[in-house]
């Protein structure tokens, strides 16, 4: 192979990698949502939604990667969730649902971190939800917000369960 050859190869492949690692797929649903000057923003994409009826087994439903941003630090069920962007991740369990708030790493971490973001072990903030049963089974993934007796309520609903998580800030309190 000759050192031109070489190089354009070289070129080409340097190319790919960085269309790659710098595109990033638009999701095909975002959430926003405003309290007390606070700013919640949920992206998760539609397509991987739409397979939650794939499976037959109760709890093995594919749940789709959640993107939850905060403006501002607050309280999630009491727990402290400071101020950036996490992966919500959706473990079912028989009679709840573990919820991890991942650090979302940038893609130069990523190719250096083996561990997957889902694990406990990345996991900024842990709760255990319970499944709020539904009388009707739900068409699609869906997720929303609901304001409550002062503070914000998380709804995310799917198959025939839905799960409500509690959000506020200090100043509510």
């Amino acid at each position: 192979m000759t050192k031109r050859k070489l190089i354009l190869l070289l070129l080409l492949v340097v190319g790919l990698g960085l269309l790659f690692f710098t595109v990033k797929k638009e999701p095909s649903v975002l959430v926003e949502h405003q309290f007390n000057n606070t700013t919640i923003k949920i992206a998760y994409h539609k397509n991987q939604a739409a397979s939650l009826h794939q499976s037959t087994k109760e709890g093995t439903y594919p749940l789709p990667k959640i993107d939850f941003e905060i403006n501002k630090q607050v309280l999630i069920d009491g727990s402290t969730l400071k101020l950036g962007t996490y992966h919500l991740t959706l473990v079912p369990k028989t009679q709840s649902f573990k919820v991890l708030f991942n650090a979302k790493l940038p893609w130069w971490k990523k190719i250096f971190n083996t561990a997957k973001d889902s694990t406990e072990d990345q996991s900024v903030l842990t709760l255990e939800v319970p499944k709020i049963p539904l009388l009707k089974e739900v068409d699609q993934f869906a997720i929303y917000f609901e304001n409550a007796n002062g503070f914000t309520l998380l709804i995310i609903s799917y198959h025939k369960t839905s799960l409500a998580i509690p959000i506020t800030t200090k100043e509510m309190i």
